[in-house]
């Protein structure tokens, strides 16, 4: 995780859980450490059940301790993911103790596991995602059925348009992959998919606690729907 540890901050409000979720460009999240290319905050509402995404431009240019102004997701990179969670907490005056690190392998394995995931493309992402198969690879506006490979990708596009973009693009893939396992998924179903997901990733959540979270947000959701919504 590095050498800089996790600076102890009291909790803002004792209903909100905010967790960091780093997604890094490393193929194996367990031998090298990469550059964090996706940074979300995720808060969840324990009283309310509500989730909430909020992205942080990987380019933003900030101030990080020991290592002056650089840009944000150099944190992670310089000294793991203490520095990381540190220096969001610093900047926007958060709470945030807990962390979850994924790499490019683990975030396709996980949609596989689940069944992959259908998003709607623009005609820019079409002609994108062609060129970049090299015409192999026939995509369609509107719905398109993605596995792991091809969600990735998608999630990465950042020519077309701009950060605005490529941070919704990784936004729309959790939350509409959220909603088809909360919907389609049993719940013994989707304790099978919280116990694949945590061999994937390197977090300070426990199993038990990720599996309580887990229950609370599908048992809610199937009373009255996935109460998600996200912003940059």
């Amino acid at each position: 995780y590095g050498k800089t540890p996790i600076y102890k901050v009291a909790k803002k409000d004792p209903d909100i859980e905010n967790i960091l979720v780093l997604g890094t460009d490393s193929r194996d999240v367990t031998k090298e450490r990469g550059r964090s290319d996706a940074i979300i905050i995720l808060s969840y509402n324990k009283k309310t059940g509500a989730i909430k995404m909020v992205s942080v431009f990987r380019d933003s240019l900030v101030p990080i301790e020991g290592h002056k102004w650089n840009r944000i997701n150099a944190a992670y990179s310089f000294d793991g993911v203490g520095l990381a969670v540190n220096t969001i907490n610093q900047l926007f005056d958060l709470d945030i103790q807990r962390f979850v690190v994924v790499d490019f392998n683990g975030v396709t394995d996980f949609i596989d596991k689940a069944g992959g995931v259908t998003i709607n493309l623009t005609q820019a992402e079409v002609d994108y995602m062609t060129n970049y198969s090299g015409g192999k690879v026939k995509y369609n506006v509107g719905p398109n059925n993605f596995n792991g490979d091809r969600a990735l990708v998608y999630m990465r596009i950042r020519k077309i348009d701009s950060d605005f973009g490529r941070t919704a693009r990784q936004r729309n893939v959790i939350e509409t992959l959220a909603r088809k396992i909360i919907t389609e998924k049993s719940l013994s179903e989707i304790y099978d998919l919280v116990n694949f997901a945590f061999g994937l990733v390197k977090t300070n959540i426990s199993i038990t606690e990720l599996t309580s979270v887990i229950t609370d947000i599908a048992t809610g959701a199937l009373e009255n729907g996935l109460n998600m919504d996200s912003e940059h």
